[in-house]
Formats: structure tokens, C-alpha cells, sequence
């Protein structure tokens, strides 16, 4: 969305999925079993953002909330799907163009992540 001639908004709503692996479901040790009921990990992705281009330089700023269910991993010898994770956050990235086709830029993000 253009908010000013400098200014817009932008947001993001989105849903993945990541179905088992031929390497997810092959035993890679003596004793390792696979789950017979393995679901597909899904994940919703919600970012809502703002950005400007001034002059040479620009800005861009988000916070974002990702949902990642029915994760893949190991408990004891048995492959199975071992929860889920809420990953919130901040990312900021400011840039500027040096000369040229150069440009030099810097990016933090914050991170507030749960896993149950």
C-alpha cells in the first residue's frame, strides 16, 4: 500500500507445508524405527511491514509471527513428528547506495522463539 510517495506499508499472509523426506522415513542406524504415522509439517507465515526509498538510501522494517507445526525429529532411536515452534519477531534493514552499482546495507533481527 502507498502510503506517501515515500512510504508503504506492505503485509503478508502465507501457509507452507513439508511432507516427509525419503531421508525423514530410512532408518539411518541399527535400532532406528520411522513412525508409521508421520503428518506433514505445515507452517503459517503473518508479516506486516513498512519500507521507504529516500534518495539513495532505504528502510525497511517488519514484525512477523510464524506458526511451524508437526516439526520432524528424533526421539530416542524413532523418527517421528516432535511438536511445534512459534518464531516472533523483528527484522529491520536499513541501506544505502555508495557509488554506483555499490551499495552497502545492514540488518538486525529479534527473535522470540518457543518450542513445545
Amino acid at each position: 500500500y502507498q502510503i506517501t510517495s515515500i512510504w508503504q506499508a506492505y503485509a503478508n499472509i502465507s501457509q507452507g507445508f513439508k511432507p516427509p523426506t525419503f531421508t525423514d522415513t530410512v532408518p539411518r542406524g541399527t535400532g532406528d524405527t520411522i513412525s508409521e504415522d508421520i503428518q506433514p509439517a505445515e507452517t503459517l507465515n503473518r508479516e506486516l511491514g513498512v519500507r521507504a526509498q529516500m534518495g539513495e538510501g532505504y528502510v525497511d522494517a517488519s514484525v512477523f509471527l510464524i506458526d511451524y507445526d508437526n516439526q520432524f525429529g528424533r526421539v530416542g532411536t524413532n523418527f517421528q513428528n516432535i511438536g511445534s515452534g512459534e518464531h516472533k519477531g523483528l527484522d529491520l534493514a536499513l541501506g544505502h547506495r555508495i557509488v554506483g552499482n555499490v551499495s552497502g546495507y545492514i540488518n538486525a533481527s529479534w527473535l522470540d522463539a518457543k518450542y513445545t
